[in-house]
């Protein structure tokens, strides 16, 4: 026998879930956890710093849109936090974020559509979800051309910052201070030839 009101329980109990995980992927997402970390921004950089504000107020909208649906079927607004993989992104230049962005931005687009399939019961909640998409896509694209035009490989770096090997943040100054202090270490650490026995 079908039972209706199990079945629309099942129905919300989904919903909920799937609007959750999509309130999250607006709220605790990488382009304002990398603004909150306060990167370095190389002189020209600014206009990344522009463009990641936008989406963050984008997503921002969204997440409004998503509580509301939320609690329009019962359920309790999330209270998550960042993904730990995010800490690695603290002390890095802009410029050389935007790659990962790129990559986080690829996953979430991906993960979204999972949602939005997972939905297919509940229209409303599916239509919110692909508008999700839409705009995660479009992110996406833009970030991707951002890459494009500020591109890492020929990077000029400029002022009296630089960044490292792993795009670590570090001072010139203090790089050249530790480049110094190592090669008197050398020198004196040396073993002393005799100059006969030298070759």
């Amino acid at each position: 026998m079908f039972h209706f009101k199990s079945y629309l329980n099942e129905v919300v109990v989904n919903s909920l879930l799937a609007l959750g995980r999509l309130y999250e992927l607006q709220t605790f997402a990488m382009p304002r956890f990398v603004l909150g970390a306060s990167p370095f921004v190389a002189p020209g950089d600014e206009p990344l710093l522009d463009v990641l504000r936008q989406v963050i107020v984008q997503q921002e909208h969204m997440a409004e849109q998503l509580a509301e649906a939320i609690l329009l079927r019962g359920g309790t607004v999330p209270k998550g936090t960042y993904p730990m993989r995010y800490t690695s992104l603290h002390d890095m230049e802009l410029r050389y974020l935007l790659p990962r962005l790129v990559e986080e931005q690829r996953a979430v687009v991906s993960f979204i559509d999972e949602l939005a399939h997972s939905l297919r019961e509940d229209k409303p909640a599916q239509r919110l979800a692909q508008k999700v998409r839409r705009n995660e896509t479009a992110h996406l694209r833009l970030f991707e051309e951002l890459c494009l035009r500020f591109p890492t490989a020929d990077r000029h770096r400029r002022g009296d910052y630089q960044t490292d090997a792993n795009h670590q943040l570090v001072s010139r100054r203090s790089t050249t201070l530790r480049a110094r202090a190592a090669s008197a270490n050398a020198v004196r650490n040396a073993q002393v030839v005799p100059w006969g026995l030298a070759g």
